[in-house]
């Protein structure tokens, strides 16, 4: 699978300048190789075998998680030296590199007197396509996640801290089989869950209000992401009824219009328009959506201003909603897999429990 890849992105490259591609991002590196360690920089040529340098600590590693055929250069000093060596070597003085390079790291390329040319969205329109093998890997993530939650939901109930729900959450996120958390798990209770992205605080549960959990697990390299929120106790406020149901509905119009050869930006825009009518659309401050896969975050965006039409096989999120200040926020996470005629919800964990 990852010699494919590393084949139509050097077909890219053939096509265009014909020039060499570093790449640093190590999210990218590990979809093109396998390798899994926390550094590396990786060449690809056009026309011969990659090359990945690293420090010694990563020589071995390297070795046995590489699956393509590629030559392992080990560095002790420079490694921007070894790498202009190696391209000039090869008779290149003008490099693709990614666009999250650090400035630092392009200043040290260029010291070397190497051209450096932003390369086109080649890998991030590659990875937006899951192959059968990461779309198994997604839904493991996600059904651990789920899991997770059947054994941390008997705790919420009025007195209990939202970082002692969150550390609960996290640890039986590992111990169902995941191998590490996929994000900072948000957890906010109150007038806190206005706040899309709370971290969790010493804010203890009260009975008649609600709790907005975001969470996730990453299995194999892979993410889940699922949102949902939750009364504490008996909640009687009839805005959080009536919201609640309104974004379920939002979510089923997005996940009934989300299929191969959609915008992207229909289905937001689709959304919004729902909202607008119901009057909360000015409350809904994020994209509807985005790819998930190797990064909790990736393309495509389900977003007013995304270009993506959407194609079989990408998976992205449909997560409506609203946030009022001084209230209270409320929203609903799903992952779906584009297919030819629909698509697939891969949560087995109801939206409004």
């Amino acid at each position: 699978m990852e010699t494919n890849r590393i084949k139509k992105l050097q077909e890219n490259m053939k096509n265009n300048r014909d020039i060499p591609f570093l790449l640093t991002d190590l999210s990218n590196i590990f979809y093109l190789t396998g390798f899994t360690g926390s550094s590396g920089f990786l060449i690809v040529f056009p026309d011969r075998p990659p090359v990945f340098l690293c420090d010694g600590r990563y020589t071995t590693q390297a070795k046995k998680e590489f699956i393509t055929s590629t030559e392992i250069v080990e560095f002790n000093t420079d490694v921007y030296k070894r790498i202009a060596d190696i391209l000039t070597s090869s008779g290149f003085q003008t490099v693709y590199f990614e666009t999250s390079l650090s400035y630092q790291s392009y200043l040290n390329l260029k010291e070397k007197n190497l051209e450096l040319v932003p390369v086109p969205n080649w890998l991030e329109e590659m990875r937006m396509i899951k192959s059968p093998r990461e779309l198994e890997l997604i839904e493991r993530a996600l059904h651990l996640s789920e899991k997770a939650w059947e054994a941390v939901s008997p705790m919420i109930r009025p007195g209990i801290k939202e970082k002692d729900f969150a550390l609960e959450l996290d640890y039986q996120m590992i111990k169902a089989g995941g191998d590490s958390i996929a994000f900072s798990t948000i957890v906010a209770s109150g007038e806190r869950s206005a706040l899309p992205h709370a971290q969790p605080t010493d804010e203890r549960m009260e009975a008649g209000s609600w709790l907005v959990v975001d969470w996730g697990v990453r299995y194999q390299k892979y993410c889940g992401d699922i949102t949902r929120t939750v009364p504490v106790g008996c909640v009687e406020d009839l805005w959080f009824e009536e919201t609640i149901q309104l974004l379920k509905e939002a979510q089923q119009m997005a996940q009934e219009f989300i299929r191969d050869g959609v915008r992207a930006a229909d289905v937001e825009r689709t959304v919004r328009n729902f909202l607008n009518q119901h009057k909360i659309e000015q409350y809904f401050t994020h994209s509807l959506g985005h790819g998930i896969g190797i990064q909790v975050h990736e393309s495509p965006r389900l977003s007013n201003n995304s270009e993506v039409i959407l194609r079989e096989n990408m998976v992205v999120t449909v997560e409506p909603g609203v946030y009022i200040p001084g209230k209270g926020g409320i929203r609903l996470e799903n992952i779906v897999v584009v297919e030819k005629e629909s698509c697939r919800i891969l949560n087995r964990l109801p939206v409004i429990l």
